[in-house]
């Protein structure tokens, strides 16, 4: 199942429970596509999870199996530590996979997905309520995103 990004809008995809901990042996998948056919920019806001054993990977297309398609991660630790946090893909689709093992627990991350076709420009935000929920989620995960500024236009 895929999620579309409406036209000149965003979306934010955030770890299962944050700002609180998230739980042990998540697993979440995010496929993310634009309704424009523009490409999509990924920018980590905040990420904070267990170094090295609960992660993220980022990719383009729509296919997270294909691991020629990974274009960061994974993902670890804290957001000071990354060497980038803006990732735009080289298509309309794009996907992100979070993964957390069984031991420790941290707040997890808020990553903001946009229309990349329309960063920069003069925009109205309007707001609108829509969730994105993960898909292959365990009957116990509460991966989703949020739809904040999902439909903006520019300004006439």
């Amino acid at each position: 199942m895929d999620y579309q990004i409406p036209d000149c809008g965003s979306v934010l995809v955030e770890s299962p429970n944050y700002p609180n901990n998230y739980r042990n042996l998540e697993s979440c998948q995010w496929l993310l596509r634009t309704e424009a056919l523009t490409p999509i920019r990924i920018t980590i806001l905040d990420f904070d999870t267990e170094e090295e054993y609960d992660r993220i990977l980022i990719g383009n297309g729509a296919n997270p199996s294909n691991s020629a398609s990974q274009i960061a991660g994974p993902l670890s630790g804290s957001l000071e530590n990354f060497d980038r946090t803006v990732f735009t893909s080289n298509g309309d689709r794009m996907w992100i996979t979070f993964t957390t093992d069984d031991n420790k627990v941290k707040q997890g991350f808020s990553i903001q997905v946009e229309d990349a076709g329309c960063v920069g420009k003069n925009m109205m935000a309007f707001l609108h309520n829509k969730i994105f929920l993960s898909i292959g989620f365990n009957n116990r995960s509460t991966c989703m995103g949020t739809s904040v500024w999902s439909s903006y236009r520019a300004a006439s």
